[in-house]
């Protein structure tokens, strides 16, 4: 399967908008037909992220794979548990959020070019809920939902564990992608029109994944038009609220 993803390099400028980024095919030939460990080091893409998009990406590497032999591993969940990892050997970062990808860019520093930073697809987010119960403008508001939440949790996976749990609470505020990865945990109910919050994943390339052809082969794939179908059978759009008969 090397050799198929090679051959396919010669065809992956459709994936690429910026020149710098097409390192050439002899030099990815070189570098694979070396030793077998050089060779599956070349193929291999480490993506680390938070775990809200985490499924999405999975499902996007696991497709990239089986197309071209490479070995894209998406290690996906809280930062404190791969950050160690991420700054020893990261090919891509992806985020859950904008606010997300900028700690990022402060947590890991130069080992992102931040020029590489792009919004991927967006969902509704309702797990801020603050900022929904705060679009009343009404302290009262806000105060009311705040006596009737019974678990604040700083991350997706905690709040699984809340939700699975004996007597858990009755709903869940939460991204709308929690259900599309979790679709028989629960029923999704839409909040009403001016209350959701959109909030979107974003990609980044490290200065090492820059160099590496077959990083930039997967960046470019999960932009394009087979990406966003990957993502929306876990919830994501690229427009979440389209106008009445619209698209996504």
């Amino acid at each position: 399967m090397i050799n198929g993803l090679i051959r396919d390099f010669g065809s992956w400028k459709e994936f690429s908008g910026r020149g710098r980024l097409l390192p050439s095919v002899a030099a990815v030939t070189l570098c694979c037909a070396g030793a077998p460990t050089a060779a599956q080091d070349a193929l291999t893409v480490h993506v680390y992220g938070p775990g809200g998009p985490g499924p999405a990406m999975t499902d996007s590497a696991q497709t990239f794979n089986a197309r071209y032999g490479a070995n894209v591993i998406v290690t996906a969940g809280p930062t404190a548990n791969w950050q160690d990892a991420a700054m020893q050997d990261a090919d891509i970062f992806y985020s859950g959020a904008e606010n997300m990808m900028t700690d990022f860019v402060s947590e890991f520093g130069a080992q992102i070019d931040e020029s590489t930073i792009d919004p991927l697809f967006v969902r509704g987010q309702t797990g801020l809920w603050e900022d929904i119960a705060g679009r009343f403008g009404d302290v009262a508001t806000i105060r009311a939902l705040r006596r009737n939440i019974v678990a604040f949790e700083p991350d997706t996976a905690t709040a699984h564990q809340v939700w699975n749990s004996p007597g858990a609470p009755d709903a869940w505020i939460a991204l709308y992608s929690e259900h599309g990865a979790n679709p028989t945990q629960s029923d999704a109910i839409r909040l009403e029109p001016g209350l959701e919050i959109v909030r979107d994943a974003g990609i980044a390339l490290p200065i090492a994944g820059e160099a590496k052809p077959v990083a930039v082969l997967f960046y470019k794939f999960v932009h394009s038009t087979e990406g966003l179908e990957i993502f929306k059978r876990w919830g994501w759009c690229s427009r979440c609220f389209p106008p009445e008969g619209g698209d996504e």
